[in-house]
């Protein structure tokens, strides 16, 4: 009786093995499936990658690129310079939104760095046109930017030089309210906000 015995432990023990190996199989179906979801995931991040690196190249250039939703910061950065280099302010701005979107505090403040830049640039010249109060206006604007940017990256040595620089040209310190004038007097505030530069004479 043993050996009945014997072969009957033996199908028992591959009826046993049965949904193990079932089990086993399906495992490794499933994480060849992972496995290959994953590849094409990579494979198709790294197609978008190189895509935006010749974006990048092609707006360094000088070249019009479309730039696709939820294009990255860098990206996004490059158009904004690209813009920014015939002093188009009002192009810049409007990728202000979709660069704060992107979610990237450095990004961010070189953006808002380059932005200032451009409004000082834009204010130097309306002072070479003697439109004083114009440029006093652009200038403040540029001051807002630097300090934005430096709070997102206060260790920009670039940002805080520039600051200063604006702050010089134009004071940063709040005017005091000017009193109305009767009729037919004089106005009090005669001078400028910016240093050295009279808006006419006493």
């Amino acid at each position: 009786m043993k050996p009945a015995r014997t072969n009957e432990a033996r199908h028992q023990r591959a009826a046993a093995r049965v949904p193990r190996d079932g089990l086993i199989t399906a495992a490794f179906v499933a994480l060849l499936v992972a496995i290959g979801a994953f590849a094409v995931h990579q494979s198709f991040e790294l197609r978008r990658a190189l895509a935006d690196n010749d974006a990048i190249r092609a707006l360094a250039l000088g070249q019009s690129v479309p730039l696709r939703d939820g294009a990255p910061g860098p990206l996004l950065l490059a158009a904004a310079a690209q813009v920014l280099s015939r002093d188009d302010l009002t192009a810049a701005e409007a990728l202000a939104p979709r660069i704060q979107t992107a979610g990237d505090a450095k990004v961010q403040a070189a953006f808002l760095y380059a932005l200032a830049n451009a409004r000082m640039r834009a204010g130097f010249e309306l002072i070479e046109a003697n439109d004083i109060d114009e440029a006093t206006v652009t200038i403040r604007l540029a001051q807002e930017d630097y300090r934005r940017a430096m709070r997102l990256d206060p260790e920009d040595f670039d940002v805080k030089v520039n600051f200063d620089l604006a702050s010089r040209l134009v004071r940063v310190f709040p005017r005091p309210a000017i009193e109305r004038e009767e009729e037919g007097k004089r106005p009090r505030d005669v001078w400028t906000d910016l240093p050295g530069v009279p808006r006419g004479l006493p």
